[in-house]
């Protein structure tokens, strides 16, 4: 649930240690709700010798997705219109997905590394505001 004190920032940092900055709602890239995590994991099914059902045996590679969406609200028109325009190209492909928030309650930290920004879309434009949405994948636990 998102309160007036929530403050969240979502940053993917390149080789080179770069940091790309996705969402910073205390500079007016606003994380809006509908924050969803997913992870998947590779089953095998493997017949068995007289058996009547296949065995599920669990294989451990883990891909965590996540997909958020953020608002942002420009000046101008022109402004909002350049940065739908070019916005994709400037996201990094790859690197560490890195969430940070505080709040009244506390902070968290959390970082994926390897992750792929998998996908990028303006799911809304109105005016000076547009709200992009953003998936991404990596391989691995979350640390």
């Amino acid at each position: 649930m998102r309160g007036p004190a929530r403050k969240m920032k979502i940053t993917m940092t390149v080789a080179g240690g770069n940091a790309f900055v996705l969402a910073d709602d205390a500079n007016g890239a606003t994380v809006q709700d509908g924050f969803r995590p997913k992870q998947t994991r590779i089953l095998q099914s493997q017949a068995l010798f007289r058996a009547a059902y296949k065995a599920g045996l669990a294989r451990f590679n883990l891909e965590n997705r996540l997909s958020f969406v953020v608002e942002r609200t420009f000046g101008t028109v022109e402004l909002c219109l350049n940065f739908i325009a070019w916005h994709a190209d400037q996201v990094p492909v790859s690197g560490t997905l890195t969430i940070y928030n505080r709040s009244g309650t506390g902070q968290t930290s959390r970082a994926l590394a390897n992750a792929v920004v998998s996908d990028i879309e303006c799911v809304e434009h109105v005016g000076v505001s547009c709200k992009f949405q953003y998936t991404v994948a990596g391989n691995g636990a979350w640390q």
